[in-house]
């Protein structure tokens, strides 16, 4: 099958979902995509992240950090796959450097702060949390969980079940998940014969009129490019 053209985007087939730090492992999602996506929601304590578009279908920012009860974009902050709750990045942060007392050579981010599970330490441990959730029907869990199959970050790699979770969530109105289902028909994978622009545009505009940054920034591309839609680097910039 060949594949689409590489170019430089917001990456979202680079979404690590398990991140290892030097005196402890939380399993988390990073809904911030990576360092190179377009979004500047960094889910900081010290201010709330209201979606950042005038465009009235854009979803309200409903989501507050448990810990700190900072408000988060839909999308924002990082997510736990033990009960999926959503927090700000630099509570996560705190807690990943913050000893539990009396005991000097534990964190706090060794269990979640929600729930009081322990946290997933490995790609295995994720899926099998995710998977119950995703049972349940929980959209995060199957945006999250389609981002393991899609990387084969303990499961095989298999793009058409990466990309059925993807649609899972995405029916549920999960923005971040319908810009992945748009990535699949941009570069034709997922069990597609070919790219498919078209369809990628039509999603990546829905998840750009909730405001997801990515959605935008990759829209942009593809409209300046003329894939899908007619060449218009006016409306793309």
């Amino acid at each position: 099958m060949k594949a689409g053209p590489v170019h430089t985007h917001a990456g979202l087939d680079r979404s690590p979902d398990v991140f290892s730090r030097p005196s402890s492992v939380w399993g988390m999602m990073d809904v911030r995509e990576d360092s190179s996506s377009t979004s500047d929601d960094s889910g900081d304590c010290q201010s709330s992240h209201a979606a950042s578009s005038d465009d009235e279908s854009v979803e309200p920012c409903t989501v507050d950090c448990p810990v700190c009860s900072v408000a988060l974009q839909p999308w924002g902050g990082r997510v736990c796959f033990c009960c999926l709750s959503r927090f700000c990045v630099r509570c996560v942060d705190q807690m990943h450097t913050t000893a539990v007392p009396g005991q000097p050579d534990r964190r706090l981010s060794e269990r979640c702060p929600v729930c009081r599970e322990p946290v997933a330490c490995d790609d295995a441990t994720a899926v099998a949390q995710l998977s119950s959730a995703v049972a349940r029907g929980n959209a995060d869990a199957q945006s999250a969980l389609g981002d393991h199959y899609m990387r084969g970050a303990g499961v095989r790699r298999d793009d058409a079940r990466a990309k059925a979770l993807y649609e899972q969530a995405a029916a549920q109105g999960h923005a971040r998940a319908m810009a992945k289902v748009a990535y699949m028909h941009e570069f034709g994978r997922g069990g597609l014969d070919a790219p498919d622009y078209a369809t990628a545009v039509a999603l990546y505009t829905r998840a750009a009129r909730m405001g997801f940054p990515d959605a935008q920034y990759n829209l942009g591309f593809l409209v300046a490019q003329g894939r899908g839609h007619a060449r218009d680097e006016a409306k793309a910039a």
